[in-house]
């Protein structure tokens, strides 16, 4: 069997809830109603989106990612603001953006190695570490002004998930296969 997957880390409930107070402020702003705001419940920081793998490849994959982020501790990274994607005319997203960090781009990378190992292909782009906060409807510039402003929100990564993604009428719905802990013991 067959499912669209991605490996990303969850956002705790801390985080999730200063996220949400953001986006909340800007779906008041949104009186056209341009975008379809994300629920909280779904945010996560995508670290590879794999497309259709099959569930062996599911579990070859988590031994991998086991085996590649044992030593890897627990971090921290912060959120920096919010914005849309792309940065021109035509976005598409709302997103709240992770400043640069060492931790979470050797995460990444750690990610990627182990998907590669377990021979599935994963998205080619420019790691850009965010959280979906809304999508824009339909395809032309949006009216929604983002304020400029930090946001104060922290993400402890402490683990990370496979998902498995199902599309369905309001959105996708995403639910967790696996998990790999962040425990900075290599035993």
């Amino acid at each position: 069997m067959n499912f669209r997957a991605f490996v990303a880390l969850p956002v705790p409930d801390a985080c999730r809830d200063r996220l949400a107070g953001a986006a909340v402020a800007l779906r008041g702003l949104d009186k056209k109603q341009e975008v379809r705001w994300t629920e909280p419940v779904s945010f996560h920081v995508t670290l590879a989106f794999l497309d259709d793998i099959h569930v062996t490849d599911a579990d070859r994959l988590m031994t991998l990612l086991r085996a590649e982020v044992a030593g890897t501790p627990p971090f921290r990274s912060d959120f920096s603001h919010v914005g849309y994607f792309p940065a021109n005319a035509r976005p598409r997203l709302v997103l709240a953006h992770l400043a640069p960090d060492e931790a979470l781009s050797a995460l990444h990378n750690q990610v990627l190695r182990a998907v590669r190992a377990a021979g599935l292909q994963v998205e080619r782009r420019a790691f850009m570490p965010h959280v979906t906060l809304g999508r824009l409807r339909g395809r032309r510039t949006p009216w929604l002004e983002i304020p400029p402003s930090p946001l104060h929100a922290t993400l402890d990564a402490c683990e990370l998930h496979l998902y498995r993604s199902d599309r369905g009428a309001e959105g996708a719905r995403y639910r967790i296969v696996q998990t790999a802990g962040l425990s900075g013991d290599s035993r």
